[in-house]
C-alpha cells in the first residue's frame, strides 16, 4: 500500500504544477529574455509600417507655398529607417533621412505619386527589411 501511495503524491504534484498558470505566465515573460540569446541565431522578423499612403491638398496653398507632411513609418524593431525613391512625380520630393514628403510650390490640380522604398537594418533581435510604397498625393 506505500507504493500506491507514492503513485498518489505526484499526481497532486502534477496538479499544482498544471494549475500554475501564473507561473506559465511569468515563464514566457522569462523565456523572451532568454529566447534573446537562445534566438541568437534565429531573428524575429522586422515589419515596417506606413500610415499615410494618400494625401489631399490644396492648390490654392501650394500657390504660395511648398507643403510637408510626414509619412508615419515605422518599425517594430525600433531601428533607424531608411529612406529612397525609386519613381514618381518630378513635383514630390523626398527627404530620405526623415521620410517627409514636400509637394513642390506652385503644383497644379492633379493626381501625383511617389514610389519609396523603406529599409531598416537588422539587429541583435530582428532581420534586416525593406518595403516599397506607392504614396498618393490629390491636388484640389
Amino acid at each position: 500500500t506505500a507504493t500506491p501511495a507514492a503513485t498518489a503524491t505526484p499526481a497532486p504534484t502534477a496538479t499544482p504544477a498544471a494549475s500554475a498558470t501564473p507561473a506559465a505566465s511569468a515563464t514566457p515573460a522569462a523565456s523572451a529574455t532568454p529566447a534573446a540569446s537562445a534566438n541568437s541565431g534565429k531573428k524575429q522578423k522586422t515589419v515596417i509600417q506606413v500610415k499615410t499612403t494618400s494625401k489631399e491638398l490644396s492648390a490654392v496653398k501650394l500657390k504660395k507655398k511648398a507643403v510637408t507632411f510626414n509619412i508615419g513609418a515605422s518599425a517594430n524593431s525600433k531601428g533607424t529607417l531608411s529612406f529612397k525613391k525609386v519613381s514618381g512625380s518630378k513635383k514630390l520630393l523626398l527627404n530620405e533621412e526623415t521620410g517627409k514628403i514636400t509637394v513642390k510650390k506652385k503644383t497644379s490640380a492633379g493626381i501625383y505619386t511617389i514610389k519609396i522604398k523603406i529599409s531598416v537594418a537588422a539587429n541583435e533581435e530582428y532581420k534586416a527589411a525593406r518595403v516599397t510604397k506607392m504614396i498618393v498625393v490629390h491636388v484640389d
